[in-house]
């Protein structure tokens, strides 16, 4: 709609002694794609303020590259955020580094418990990373990256990981030469009873959350509720709530190293594990972990917003890690060398 009214105000502007808009080009005799001249062309896009006729491929690619730099924008804006966050004076001069970081000495990690001090940096980095999980889009539909980073990092999730730190078992972290770089948090079954988001939700009751948020939130809460719990058989179990690892250490196997102290202690209790994801992506990444989707709902009519039931056996088989199977596939090079 907005290319095409910008194509009129440019036709009509165009022999009347105005500035055109846009720099209008001729459909292709041939009805080919302008771009890449094998498939017949559908419709007309601005393309750097110059009108295109392409085909369904190319009209996808343009669409696949604008979404990529959104989410790349939107990424850097929330490092950016927890960088200032954390009192990190680069980033308050505006220079935010987002390059990957690579773990070449892996002495230097830790897995541990989460405690008191590390509520806040915790909180952070899960803001940083979960703001645009599809809970909070719809909790929070600002479009401003910044202050929804800022009421999750300084008011939810710190509300939320001080609940998980005072249970055993509750909040765990990854600590990369001392800092917090993933965070798993964990419902023991002593608490299964307890609902953390009710829990949490009754806290940010008497905080300065908006109206609008608490009533988007509560019927979330309730709706999920009403359908996770009947589904999960067994009462005692533990339960998944959160687990998020720094952007810049993806890829390095963090997340299965949070994942596995909990699923171990887990296993030696004899007890199940249960959670719910509004990720289709976590799906494939619990299933790691020998959990299974036992349910894909939604979230009321009107909101095209689905989240999975998901319920783990007493020993499932896990996936091996990868930093295992490099470890090993190095040694057996330098064996064979």
């Amino acid at each position: 709609a907005a290319v095409a009214a910008a194509v009129a105000a440019a036709t009509a502007a165009g022999d009347g002694g105005g500035t055109a808009l846009l720099r209008r080009t001729k459909a292709p005799a041939s009805g080919m794609c302008n771009e890449c001249d094998d498939a017949p062309f559908v419709r007309n896009v601005v393309v750097d303020d110059v009108e295109r006729w392409l085909c369904e491929a190319c009209i996808a690619a343009k669409q696949r590259a604008v979404l990529s730099l959104l989410e790349r924008t939107e990424r850097r804006r929330a490092l950016a955020w927890q960088a200032r966050a954390d009192g990190d004076r680069k980033a308050v001069s505006g220079t935010v580094d987002d390059a990957p970081i690579v773990i070449d000495d892996w002495s230097s990690v830790l897995v541990d418990k989460l405690t008191i001090r590390d509520v806040k940096p915790a909180a952070h980095l899960m803001a940083s990373v979960m703001h645009n999980d599809p809970r909070y889009l719809y909790t929070m539909p600002t479009k401003n990256v910044e202050q929804r980073c800022e009421f999750l990092g300084t008011v939810y999730f710190r509300r939320v990981v001080r609940y998980f730190v005072k249970y055993k078992h509750g909040a765990w972290g990854v600590y990369h030469n001392g800092r917090v770089v993933g965070v798993a948090c964990w419902n023991p079954p002593d608490a299964s009873t307890k609902t953390p988001p009710m829990e949490v939700l009754k806290i940010l009751l008497k905080s300065k959350s908006s109206a609008a948020f608490l009533k988007r939130f509560s019927h979330l809460v309730d709706t999920v509720n009403q359908e996770f719990h009947p589904r999960v058989r067994d009462k005692r179990h533990w339960g998944l709530m959160y687990v998020c690892v720094h952007r810049r250490y993806w890829g390095q196997s963090l997340g299965q190293k949070l994942m596995r102290v909990v699923l171990r202690v887990a296993d030696e209790q004899q007890l199940p594990c249960a959670t719910y994801t509004f990720g289709e992506r976590s799906v494939g990444f619990l299933k790691k972990f020998g959990f299974q989707a036992i349910a894909n709902l939604q979230v009321g009519v009107d909101h095209n917003l689905q989240y999975w039931v998901m319920t783990r056996k007493v020993s499932a088989v896990m996936e091996e890690p990868a930093y295992h199977r490099h470890g090993r596939d190095k040694a057996a090079k330098a064996a064979d060398g």
